[in-house]
């Protein structure tokens, strides 16, 4: 892949990343933030800031793996590669979660709402990108 590829791979994982962290963020402040406040009261509060700051950063990176994947085989697949890299990243996300859900004694109810709302934003996100994929190969100059 050449330098343009890359860039273009980055900045599209970047917009993946926005896509991404808007409804997760909407989804959170409009219901979900309250479920995981009343849930954690019992365990101490959680480094919340810290939280959204790593996940950024993560999430950035995983827009990057994603935009990779789908820049490498977009053109012949389209929306199905977007859905399959989504998919790709959620099963591990949603293993995590429940791992997580079950050390720290978390309702089930945590676990599922937090798997759902990540597996429509990563199919939202992943669309958006291999929507963008397709816009930005298009203003790429033949070499």
């Amino acid at each position: 892949m050449r330098t343009s590829g890359w860039l273009r791979t980055f900045v599209n994982g970047v917009a993946w990343a926005l896509a991404y962290n808007l409804l997760w963020g909407l989804a959170w402040f409009t219901f979900m933030r309250r479920e995981w406040l009343v849930a954690t009261a019992a365990t101490g509060s959680l480094p919340w800031a810290v939280i959204w700051v790593v996940w950024l950063v993560l999430s950035v990176a995983l827009g990057v793996a994603v935009m990779a994947f789908i820049g490498r085989t977009a053109s012949t697949q389209g929306w199905f590669v977007a859905v399959v890299g989504a998919l790709a990243v959620w099963l591990p996300l949603t293993l995590g979660m429940a791992v997580v859900a079950w050390q720290s004694s978390l309702p089930a109810r945590i676990a599922v709402l937090d798997s759902l709302v990540n597996l429509v934003a990563l199919v939202v996100a992943s669309l958006t990108g291999q929507w963008l994929e397709r816009v930005t190969r298009r203003w790429q100059r033949p070499a």
